[in-house]
């Protein structure tokens, strides 16, 4: 039973998450051109894509960012945050 359960509830989860939201710092943007410091999530992208899943991949740049992610959130069924902040970062910290 443990193995069907699984199964079932695995297919559940992928059946209704068709749109995620993936924010990092450090992430380069679709068709952005590959910057000194930034990671490419291609691979990623790729993974929800074979899933039937719309990932839209954002950078944080700075606060004025949190009013744009704000709208994306009610159309997202699955929030990633990426994200290691110093203590000196703070200041672009986004309560949730």
């Amino acid at each position: 039973m443990g193995k069907e359960f699984n199964s079932i509830a695995s297919n559940i989860i992928k059946e209704s998450i068709t749109n995620a939201l993936f924010v990092d710092d450090k992430a380069l943007e679709p068709f952005e051109v590959n910057k000194e410091g930034f990671e490419d999530f291609t691979k990623v992208y790729n993974s929800f894509k074979k899933h039937n899943c719309f990932l839209d991949i954002r950078r944080y740049k700075n606060i004025g960012h949190k009013i744009k992610f704000n709208r994306s959130l009610s159309k997202t069924d699955l929030l990633v945050l990426d994200w290691q902040l110093d203590e000196s970062d703070i200041n672009f910290l986004i309560s949730l």
